[in-house]
């Protein structure tokens, strides 16, 4: 398995719904503290427009739209001056209650926004992402990506066969979508990552140098190896200091450093999921003693061990009741 490959299967994409969207000239909708992560595919009409803090894209028939982890932005036309709130909009087929992601509709949600002779159509899928392996390579990701037509091979799969959800509201409905949600998401990801020629500093950037993707997928799939600098230099092919100057270089930390975030990665979910002592996790996960494991941790995560495990076992409490 390829570190790319081992990224998307560590993805867990769930909590999902589709929905359909229609827009008439001149409305748009403003997304803000809207948890969930969302994809948007372009159907049929005019251009929409999307405008983030930091960037703006035009959403053209064909294009996908995904923000892997939510974020605000507004979407609409070039003429567009007024946005709705999202939480403002009256969505078919959620009932009466209050749309919440973690409800289980048993068919697919609609909206329009105005109304008119023409219209803009989206198909839309908003889901909850966790990675349960790889934080440190998901957090190389860009807050918002889009696919456009021209090099997405995923459209002539993906709108289809959530149009077919689109009017399906028998039983299995959920699971259904839940798998389709996964295939999209995922797939979205993975195109983004073969598509993009030039990754900033960071370890996407490391994945397409074919020398350090070695390196990086050792410390990835063993990372409670007692891995030195030489060794994963061996690994590549390289000289120590070769390997060493150009790791940093494309990575933006050194080869001990981006280890140790592997390691604090696999003790998080470790200390997270499991009632092991803090010296198993120490030595599952390749410190070489209590001390260095807390030292590392600290430095990396700005708390000790024992505190991030009280966290997470409080806000998991929390959330289930």
């Amino acid at each position: 398995m390829d570190l790319l490959s081992q990224f998307l299967s560590s993805l867990t994409v769930s909590s999902t719904s589709i929905s359909t969207w229609r827009f008439y000239p001149p409305c748009g909708v403003r997304i803000e503290n809207f948890k969930p992560g969302f994809l948007l595919s372009h159907v049929s009409g005019d251009a929409l427009h999307i405008h983030t803090q930091q960037e703006a894209f035009t959403l053209e028939r064909g294009d996908l739209f995904v923000a892997p982890l939510g974020g605000d932005c507004t979407i609409g036309f070039a003429d567009t001056r007024v946005y709705t709130p999202i939480n403002k909009l009256e969505w078919q087929g959620v009932g009466a209650e209050t749309y919440d992601i973690a409800d289980h509709h048993t068919s697919a949600m609609s909206v329009s926004l105005g109304k008119g002779n023409l219209c803009t159509a989206l198909l839309g899928i908003a889901f909850s992402l966790k990675y349960t392996q790889t934080l440190n390579v998901a957090s190389s990701l860009p807050q918002f990506i889009q696919l456009k037509s021209a090099s997405n091979p995923l459209y002539q799969v993906i709108t289809p066969a959530i149009d077919v959800l689109v009017s399906d509201n028998k039983a299995g409905y959920f699971g259904m979508a839940t798998k389709l949600a996964e295939f999209a998401v995922i797939s979205s990801i993975r195109a983004y990552i073969l598509s993009e020629p030039d990754f900033p500093i960071g370890v996407f950037r490391g994945m397409s140098n074919q020398m350090l993707n070695k390196a990086l997928y050792a410390i990835q799939t063993h990372p409670e190896k007692a891995w030195s600098v030489q060794q994963l230099a061996d690994h590549c092919a390289m000289s120590r200091s070769n390997f060493a100057a150009r790791f940093s270089e494309e990575i933006g930390k050194t080869p001990i450093e981006y280890l140790n975030e592997v390691r604090v990665q696999l003790a998080r979910q470790l200390l997270s999921e499991s009632n092991h002592s803090l010296a198993y996790i120490a030595e599952r996960t390749g410190f070489n003693s209590d001390r260095v494991f807390r030292n590392v941790f600290y430095k990396v995560m700005h708390m000790t061990p024992r505190d991030y495990r009280k966290q997470t076992r409080q806000e998991g409490h929390a959330s289930a009741v």
